[in-house]
């Protein structure tokens, strides 16, 4: 005949201290994970936004080589620009006639291709120093384009190119600058 003898319980005071340490261990490697995760989603997030803002940058430089031969074929040898601009610029002009002007970049007139999601929309405005500004006249055959180049998402950049057509040659670049 057998005898079964009851297992004896131990109430030791390390008695599932194997699991606490398990789970503390476990939650420290799941905390280390989710920082991983977070910082790589802010450097992809960031790469990516640094990548649109160059591509933004690539759309306005468009924009203002556009412009720059609108300007060349449209310089009037006496008004010179000022078909174009307004008194004290208080109705910016973004003429048609410059390629691909404000179309959006799925539109067929967009010079880039669809998929990259580029545009740009080019103003001609007249420099304060003109003794013309305040009536609309370019007296001094300097004006600036303005050019807000489109990217993928909300990228944008506004560059600003002052050109001067005083001269009897090609158009002077006499300053550029980046906006934003």
């Amino acid at each position: 005949m057998h005898t079964f003898q009851s297992a004896r319980r131990h109430n030791s005071p390390e008695r599932g201290s194997t699991i606490v340490v398990a789970l503390i261990v476990l939650s420290a490697l799941l905390m280390a994970g989710t920082i991983t995760i977070v910082k790589v989603q802010r450097g992809t997030r960031a790469s990516s936004q640094a990548r649109f803002q160059s591509i933004a940058l690539f759309a306005a430089e468009s924009g203002i080589a556009s412009g720059m031969e609108f300007l060349r074929t449209n310089v009037d040898p006496i008004a010179y620009f000022g078909a174009f601009i307004s008194p004290n610029n208080s109705s910016v002009q973004t003429p048609p006639g410059i390629a691909g002007n404000s179309m959006a970049y799925l539109d067929p007139g967009n010079v880039f291709s669809g998929d990259t999601e580029m545009s740009y929309e080019v103003s001609v405005l007249n420099n304060a120093e003109d003794p013309g500004f305040a009536v609309g006249d370019d007296t001094d055959a300097v004006v600036t384009l303005r050019s807000v180049g489109k990217g993928p998402g909300t990228s944008s950049v506004v560059l600003e190119v002052s050109v001067d057509a005083s001269s009897s040659g090609p158009l002077q670049i006499i300053r550029w600058r980046v906006i934003e």
